[in-house]
């Protein structure tokens, strides 16, 4: 056995209490060191991050942490909270839109709801409960005490309904009388009527003394329930509608059943007397089982609908005069026209009715008509399911001239219903609240910070299509804009984060597409413009969880969750400029599967990632994949040190990798780690606590102070979810925040920098090495390329191992072996190293990169044919390149660098360059001087022929230090004109260039680099 793994078993078979005690004590003594270490906060950052859950509307919340532990919710993700309203709309004196949802809201058993058509704005005044009613139906009325009051079909005192009232002026809402089953009624499913301030009037649909439902009244004062009719099967059962207060002040209702025909009646009631009259039986030839109230038109005669019965069985339209008391059905509804309706009727002024069937029309989603009276036309004025929205079960409400107002149960952008307007002059319907539609919910990435000083970001769900969106958040105004909408073709289920490349951003779908299982895509900020630019592939890989990461050679790198040889996924290269992917790495079991974590790229050059499962131990894998498509395992997680990575690795300013693992370790709600580059050597840092949260799947941050910020999508005070802060010096860990739902709850991933981060800039130099070139045919040689080993062309650039400096994402660069097969004016001379200085201080190098040089002077990137980019925001910067055996040299004043490759050419003279003979003039071409043999550490850094660390001697010793005239091949800096052979005498040899260049005739004579 390992011995690390060997430890680690021995250590948790040992007493549990003993563990508990260490580590309670290493953890008070981490909290007094950090007091007395921590960093002071100046110049601290402030970093944002994403809830996918919680917050006022229960789909997330955007929010702000300081590195010195200051929160704050920035924004909640809104959503039209509520799904399937069945009632009526009702218009407030104030001009807002009231009404009710069965189903939806905080507790899923419905919401009160005010909408205002003017501005637009939804808002829900109230979550029910079980406790105080639920699935409220029908909607509200307004009493004359200002109130909205409306019942619960079930919740309450005995779960079978209540009544309740809601104050506007004080956002109060009270649960005012409870429903009790044989006493007063159960399940009250209708809209209430008053007949004056004391009396409310509403019915039951079961309970009672017959069990067949109540009519009862209500008094706003005193919440008295008093039971004025108890339905019976002979004269009517299982009211499911309100009642009419008619013009003679008398209620009129229908029975959903019972009658000598059990097909439901109609019958009214004397609130001067409280007596109850059977006025009609229903038949199911002529009309059954109404749901809607009734309504009076201006001629008198009271009009109505029944669900079922009629010629075709599925409804009618009817009519009623009060006077002889005579039914007549006016309308037999039918599929084509809609049918079965639930709600009720609107007389119009203009003398016609018009209506909702729940079924049937075109679509069979239902439909909105228009019925005559005077011609008994009925018409068909729109085809609710033709605009996505359908099943309505309530009536229309008139706001303005001619503009009808009503509720669907299904669709909408939402899916869960809708509130709807029609204007009968054009015939336009248009939806006003998509209920439980969000504009974007459930994020499951971090967002990115843009040039233009917006956050850019995700959502896996919501949007008009319920796929996911690209939103805007302003970090200054707060304010969040949906850029597009996802979904079908474009790809849909966005789960990673967006990445910079060129000023535009490139993000994946997991699912959409042409083959539905994702795509790659492309947003430009600068127009808010989206382009799908890939379809995945079982092949190319597919179902990809996480975004794209920046490889050191410019190119963009993601790793997939499926598809490919093995189906575990691939690694996919993308290439923006060329729109080009290209997989480059199968996952097989061993390496590690599921993807969910991005890529990082390391200052080594290479990019590290995570597998979040299998590998030797199935807890996931961390691995190193260099741009020479070389793939490497780096540790097997064990579950014991940690299982399950779920966040990108970061680098810290130690130069280790860290990461975390969502479970395992000594505690088991997961692990912080470390993977030290140098060493190869992982260390599990700290285990985590499910008090400071667990189950993390967040990607650290860096801070400006040196500590790692990170988020747990569970654990904590309140199991919701932490922010966290890591010192990685002290091994401090300190809980930030405990999420508490309202303020966001389950951050899915980690923190976002309010810094830009860096982009690609590329620049296209030109720049020839003097051993190599030939002045006849103005190419340099390329023999090395052709070296085979084991003193071949190094695969790996040569100059970390030659001690040359590297930064900012240099160093370690690698190249395919099919590179060096390139023959002509392209074919790959040698490794040049390629520094970026500041523009202030030309001392101070910011950005390095190895390249290499084609025989016509081109320096390419590591693919042979490319500019060189550079991982490094658009500016000014000194240009200087530098060689293991040539002089240096550097741009006299800065160059402005972005995207676009800039030409810098220092092969002819057209750039000027730092200092006084910085290159040697050969006809019209600029060399860099040959020879600088010896490594000159310290500096300062020159061609020597003779004296202390001159270049020549270590020629003659490569050749075998005593037999001046012998040779030897391959890869040396000793070789000088670069032609394979190390020659310290004879033609064509090593030695004479040296003299040449440090004057000829004086060999004590020196040459400078000139580079400051």
């Amino acid at each position: 056995m390992d011995q690390r793994l060997y430890e680690r078993v021995h250590y948790l078979h040992a007493p549990f209490q003993t563990h508990v005690t260490m580590c309670n004590a290493f953890r008070k003594l981490s909290i007094l060191v950090f007091c007395a270490l921590q960093l002071p906060t100046m110049g601290q950052t402030t970093m944002y991050g994403l809830t996918s859950v919680g917050g006022e509307y229960g789909v997330g919340t955007i929010y702000s942490m300081t590195e010195s532990g200051t929160f704050s919710k920035r924004l909640d993700l809104f959503r039209f909270e509520g799904s399937n309203p069945k009632g009526d709309i009702l218009r407030g004196n104030n001009g807002r839109y009231y009404g009710t949802t069965e189903f939806g809201g905080a507790n899923g058993v419905g919401t009160l709801w005010e909408y205002n058509p003017t501005t637009g704005v939804y808002v829900v005044l109230h979550d029910f409960t079980s406790a105080t009613g639920s699935r409220p139906v029908r909607g509200v009325i307004l009493t004359s005490n200002g109130r909205l009051t409306g019942t619960c079909s079930e919740g309450g005192a005995n779960n079978v309904g209540c009544i309740w009232d809601y104050n506007t002026a004080t956002s109060t809402f009270t649960k005012r009388a409870d429903f009790s089953g044989a006493a007063n009624g159960s399940f009250p499913r209708c809209r209430l009527v008053q007949v004056s301030s004391t009396r409310v009037f509403g019915v039951t649909q079961s309970g009672g003394t017959n069990g067949r439902g109540t009519l009862y009244e209500f008094n706003p004062t005193n919440g008295a329930i008093t039971v004025r009719h108890h339905f019976a099967l002979a004269t009517g059962s299982h009211p499911y509608g309100g009642v009419l207060l008619a013009s003679n002040n008398r209620l009129y209702g229908t029975t959903l059943s019972g009658g000598v025909n059990n097909a439901g009646t109609l019958y009214d009631f004397n609130t001067t007397t409280n007596t109850h009259a059977k006025l009609i039986d229903l038949a199911v030839a002529t009309g059954s089982s109404p749901l809607g109230e009734l309504v009076q038109a201006a001629s008198g005669t009271i009009y109505g609908t029944t669900s079922a019965g009629g010629a075709n069985s599925v409804g009618v339209l009817f009519s009623f005069t009060i006077t002889g008391s005579v039914y007549a059905v006016e309308h037999d509804f039918n599929n084509a026209g809609g049918y079965s309706p639930f709600g009720k009727l609107l007389a119009r002024t203009d003398g016609f009715l018009y209506g909702l069937t729940n079924q049937g029309g075109p679509a069979g989603d239902g439909t909105l008509f228009s019925f005559d009276p005077v011609t008994n036309n009925y018409a068909v004025l729109a085809d609710l399911g033709a605009s996505g929205i359908g099943e309505p079960w309530g009536g229309l409400m008139e706001d303005g001239t001619g503009v009808l107002n009503g509720l669907c149960r299904t669709g909408g952008s939402g899916q869960n219903g809708a509130l709807f307007r029609f204007t009968l002059a054009t015939s336009n319907l248009s939806i006003a609240v998509p209920f439980n539609f969000s504009s974007g919910s459930g994020p499951n990435g971090r967002m990115l910070k843009h040039t233009n000083g917006l956050f850019y970001g995700l959502t896996n769900v919501g949007g008009a299509n319920n796929a996911g969106v690209i939103f805007s958040f302003d970090p200054v105004s707060n304010q969040y804009v949906v850029r597009k909408d996802l979904g079908g073709v474009d790809g849909a289920t966005p789960l990673g984060t967006l990445c910079e490349s060129g000023g535009k951003l490139y993000g994946t779908c997991r699912n959409g597409g042409a083959g539905g299982i994702g795509t790659i895509f492309e947003f430009n900020p600068a127009t808010n413009t989206f382009t799908k630019k890939v379809d995945l592939s079982a092949s190319l890989g597919q179902e990809p969880r996480v975004g794209f990461a920046k490889g050191s050679n410019g190119r963009l790198y993601l790793a997939t969750g499926a598809g490919g040889t093995f189906g575990f996924g691939t690694i996919i290269e993308y290439v923006p400029a060329t729109n080009t992917p290209t997989k480059v790495h199968d996952f097989a079991l061993l390496d590690g599967t599921d993807a969910e974590a991005e890529l990082h790229l390391a200052n080594d050059g290479h990019l590290y990632g995570v597998q979040s499962e299998n590998g030797q131990f199935a807890a996931g894998t961390l691995y190193r994949f260099s741009s020479g498509n070389t793939f490497t395992k780096l540790f097997d997680f064990d579950g014991i040190q940690g299982g399950t990575p779920m966040g990108s690795v970061v680098q810290a300013p130690n130069g280790k990798l860290y990461g975390i693992c969502s479970e395992n370790g000594l505690f088991d709600p997961g692990v912080i780690f470390s993977w030290d580059i140098g060493t190869n050597t992982y260390t599990e840092e700290y285990p985590l606590l499910t008090t400071e949260g667990q189950a993390s799947q967040s990607a650290l941050l860096v801070g400006t102070d040196g500590n790692l910020y990170g988020t747990c999508v569970e654990g904590g005070t309140n199991n919701l979810g932490t922010v966290f802060r890591f010192n990685p010096g002290t091994l401090t860990f300190n809980v930030l925040k405990n999420f508490t739902g309202t303020d966001g709850r389950t951050p899915l991933d980690g923190l976002a920098n309010e810094t830009v981060p860096a982009s690609n800039i590329t620049v296209d130099i030109e720049v020839m090495l003097e051993g190599p070139y030939n002045s006849g045919s103005g190419l340099m040689n390329d023999v090395l390329r052709t070296l085979v080993n084991p003193n071949g062309f190094p695969l790996t650039e040569p100059y970390t191992a030659l001690g040359f400096t590297s930064t900012g994402g240099g160093g370690g660069e690698t190249i395919n072996a099919t590179v060096l097969t390139t023959t002509g004016n392209d074919a790959i001379v040698d490794w040049v190293f390629v520094q970026l200085r500041s523009s202030t201080d030309n001392t101070s190098v910011q950005y390095t990169r190895c390249a290499l040089v084609q025989r016509d002077g081109d320096v390419v990137d590591v693919d042979g044919s490319s500019p060189l980019s550079f991982n490094a925001p658009a500016g000014n910067y000194f240009i200087a390149v530098r060689h293991r055996n040539h002089l240096g040299t550097m741009t006299a004043s800065p160059v402005a660098l972005a995207s676009a490759p800039v030409t810098v050419d220092f092969s002819d003279g057209s750039t000027p360059t730092f200092g006084t003979d910085a290159q040697k003039i050969s006809g019209a071409l600029r060399l860099l001087w040959a020879g600088n043999v010896t490594i000159d550490s310290p500096g300062p850094v020159q061609l020597k022929y003779t004296g202390t660390n001159n270049d020549r001697d270590p020629i003659l010793v490569a050749v075998g230090g005593t037999i001046p005239t012998n040779t030897v091949g391959g890869y040396r800096s000793q070789d000088v004109t670069m032609d394979g052979i190390t020659k310290y005498t004879g033609t064509s040899n090593d030695r004479d260039p040296i003299l040449v260049n440090v004057g000829g005739t004086v060999p004590t004579n020196t040459r400078q680099e000139q580079l400051p």
